[in-house]
């Protein structure tokens, strides 16, 4: 079989999953939604939590994983990115992970965050925020030239496609304490910086 990329393979014996909509219906196969996963051996509440655990479970035990994954026709399972960081751009459901992939490739970088910035004709916007590796000169030109030798807009069905509008370099990311990037505070200092301010 061809393994594509976010391919986790396929569940484990003991293990069930389904993919969900908005309204908690299960999707057939090949279409995107958030995965769900039930087993006996897994936790089934939080710890003197009621809430997590009232949000986090839904009915027959299932816990929701917070990622939006498609099933294939051949029973794999493959992850399209965290539902807290879709990207909602001019009706187009965009996975800023798929874009970090593409702009990783990219020997000069360090550090790649996608993130949604507001937008009045479009609602969100791509704003591509990056650290360069060190003593490397590599500027946002360069990476918006980089971009645009990967992502297509002309052949896009809606004239949007996926084909980033910012860039911006950082010095440095904002870390957590797991040693990721905090996307919040990335995108919030993306915003500052593009002078960006959202309509109520």
């Amino acid at each position: 079989d061809t393994i594509v990329t976010g391919d986790v393979g396929v569940p484990c014996e003991g293990v069930e999953i389904k993919i969900i909509d908005d309204t908690g219906s299960t999707l057939p196969r090949d279409h995107p939604g958030e995965l769900c996963i039930r087993s006996r051996v897994a936790f089934h509440e939080y710890y003197k939590n009621p809430e997590a655990t009232r949000t986090t479970f839904i009915a027959g035990g299932w816990f929701r994983s917070g990622d939006i994954a498609v099933i294939t026709q051949n029973d794999r399972i493959v992850i399209k990115g965290r539902i807290k960081n879709v990207l909602a751009r001019g009706g187009r459901t965009i996975f800023p992970e798929a874009i970090e992939k593409v702009v990783n490739k990219m020997n000069e970088i360090s550090y790649i965050v996608v993130v949604a910035v507001p937008d009045k004709r479009l609602y969100e916007e791509i704003c591509v925020c990056f650290v360069a590796k060190p003593q490397i000169d590599v500027t946002e030109d360069d990476v918006k030239d980089f971009c645009a030798q990967h992502f297509e807009v002309t052949n896009a069905a809606d004239g949007v496609g996926y084909m980033p509008t910012y860039f911006l370099k950082f010095k440095e990311f904002p870390m957590l304490d797991s040693g990721k990037p905090n996307r919040k505070a990335i995108q919030t200092e993306a915003v500052h910086r593009l002078g960006i301010h959202k309509e109520n």
